[in-house]
């Protein structure tokens, strides 16, 4: 499995004032599943999807990604583990002094095999996937909130990684817009079985999910299979 939890549970402050955010979740996704995970605000998902990221750590239950089980690992090992994860946020996180070919390259930067020319037209080739070949040297400030959306996504897909988490990627894209990305998404785990860990509120895009896990308050409350 790309991703095993179980038992999982995590909060946050002590005493009286300790707040349980994730209770007892398990789940497991498999290399090349798309997964979408919903429910409302408040409800745990970012929680969660940070520490499937290796971005915040857990004390009770088991997670392990990509064969790593986080509670064993060094800092170090940690920090090498999310460099083979991809990361899509909500608001972009782009490097406002960098071009939109610049922004998706720091993806590669740490490759020892990728030398500048090689980072550079994989960057553009992957921005000219998601429809914006023609803004590689635009500045994110140039950009719409859609563009650096989708610059955003390229950045996550150039490595080629074997996990992809996304928090509302879809969030600043029209309906056509963001239809084009997750289908970028779905192609992406049918052809290199990269599993897609997903956020979303966006309705529209639910037909690309293999299964609909719904939390609430913590818990997972349902778990729909489509495929």
């Amino acid at each position: 499995m790309v991703i095993s939890v179980k038992n999982l549970s995590f909060g946050y402050g002590s005493g009286n004032l300790y707040r349980e955010v994730l209770k007892d979740v398990s789940l497991e996704i498999a290399p090349g599943e798309i997964i979408i995970l919903n429910g409302p605000s408040g409800s745990g998902k970012t929680t969660l999807l940070t520490i499937l990221g290796g971005l915040r750590i857990h004390k009770n239950g088991f997670v392990s990604i990509l064969g790593n089980d986080l509670s064993k690992i060094q800092q170090s090992e940690r920090h090498l583990l999310r460099q083979k994860i991809g990361y899509i946020f909500q608001n972009h996180n782009l490097i406002k002094a960098l071009t939109a070919s610049q922004n998706v390259r720091l993806s590669l930067e740490l490759s020892e095999e990728a030398d500048e020319d090689y980072r550079e037209s994989s960057a553009n080739a992957v921005l000219k996937s998601v429809g914006i070949g023609e803004y590689v040297n635009f500045f994110p400030s140039s950009l719409s909130g859609g563009q650096r959306q989708r610059v955003s996504i390229a950045r996550a897909l150039v490595a080629k990684p074997k996990l992809i988490l996304a928090d509302e990627p879809t969030a600043s894209l029209d309906k056509k817009s963001g239809q084009e990305c997750v289908h970028i998404l779905k192609d992406l785990a049918q052809e290199q079985k990269t599993a897609i860990l997903l956020v979303t509120h966006d309705n529209r895009i639910l037909d690309v999910a293999d299964r609909i896990i719904s939390l609430e308050d913590g818990v997972i409350v349902d778990c729909k299979q489509y495929s």
